[in-house]
């Protein structure tokens, strides 16, 4: 077909892109195919940049991701958390008129502890961090992206790439080309919010695009796309919790993740809804792969957070084998959306 038009599509999902290091080595290496156009979200726009300027992502992600220090340190540490009871109860215990004998303390503070000693660190944190805006900080990919960020290899490439990022500020979702793209513009898009401190470009105060775009199909199919390989690194058909629910933070990533499924999902759905119509429309018919994990992957990577340079190399693994499969299974269909929709909402219509 002369005006076809070949994307890759890369979702967001933190340390699980690890998953589309595989399929995109799968992908170029093992059918030679190369994208015209290349669009990523969150830890889809490092996989998008070592496409577009030709970088072996296999040894990318082998050599610089191995651990947590590798990526990214925590603001609020262990250290600075003991630090923080510690003086909670010494205050306590002051306050309460206490002789310092050594049980007597500890047990006033441990039963005092559960109502007030939360509230102490949280007020005592924000009196310490006034302007604290995460709880970890992008050091090490920062350095990772400026030994790595190849300008003129992206000024030459032939393959377009777009990377997200969302302002706070204006809540506008913006997508960078290659030729004004920088490393502060791919370091936002891997900032998921509170978890990493935002970007601030001259006006703006930049994070993850994935906030408002969790696969970026609009950008390539905007640009002419009409073969799409989007690649996800989350199970398509839903998934139980690998792990226990133990706390507000488990609560609150498992929302999320529910939440970001249901987007991609839909997307996924509108896509193939496009293409009933394009006979009877403007719309270009589409043929959409998508390539997810398996429940080996999901179970390994519960945290998306979580640097393990073993983990990381089976999910590469695991990423060349779906990518095979899919491959062999063909382009997604109504039918087989309509099948997970049916698994995410049983009793639905």
């Amino acid at each position: 077909m002369a005006d076809k038009k070949t994307a890759f599509v890369l979702s967001g999902g933190g340390l699980r892109g690890c998953f589309q290091v595989g399929a995109l080595q799968y992908l170029m290496k093992e059918k030679k195919i190369v994208p015209d156009i290349v669009c990523g979200i969150s830890t889809g726009s490092l996989q998008a940049l070592g496409v577009a300027q030709g970088t072996d992502l296999e040894q990318f992600w082998t050599k610089n991701i191995r651990k947590k220090s590798n990526v990214y340190s925590s603001i609020v540490t262990i250290g600075n958390a003991v630090l923080l009871f510690g003086l909670y109860s010494a205050l306590l215990a002051f306050c309460l008129g206490i002789s310092y004998s050594i049980i007597p303390t500890w047990v006033s503070c441990i039963i005092a502890a559960p109502t007030s000693g939360l509230l102490f660190i949280l007020v005592f944190g924000f009196i310490i961090f006034p302007n604290i805006k995460s709880i970890n900080t992008f050091s090490g990919l920062e350095k990772i992206l400026k030994n790595n960020f190849d300008k003129e290899a992206l000024n030459k490439s032939k393959i377009d790439l777009y990377v997200g990022t969302v302002d706070l500020k204006s809540s506008v979702l913006a997508y960078h080309p290659k030729n004004e793209i920088c490393i502060k513009d791919i370091l936002a898009s891997c900032t998921i919010p509170v978890f990493f401190p935002p970007v601030r470009q001259k006006e703006l105060l930049s994070v993850d695009g994935g906030v408002r775009d969790v696969a970026p199909m609009r950008i390539a199919i905007k640009n002419g796309a009409t073969e799409i390989y989007l690649i996800i690194c989350d199970m398509l058909k839903p998934c139980p919790q690998s792990s226990k629910i133990k706390n507000l933070l488990d609560v609150l990533n498992r929302t999320l993740g529910i939440m970001l499924h249901e987007i991609i999902v839909n997307d996924i759905e509108a896509a193939v809804k496009k293409n009933e119509l394009a006979a009877k429309s403007r719309y270009k018919k589409i043929t959409l792969y998508v390539i997810d994990p398996d429940e080996e992957f999901n179970t390994m990577f519960g945290d998306i957070l979580d640097v393990n340079a073993v983990h990381i190399a089976r999910g590469i693994a695991i990423g060349k084998k779906r990518a095979a499969a899919v491959l062999e299974q063909g382009p997604m269909t109504k039918k087989r959306i309509e099948k997970i929709l049916q698994m995410i909402c049983p009793t639905g219509e």
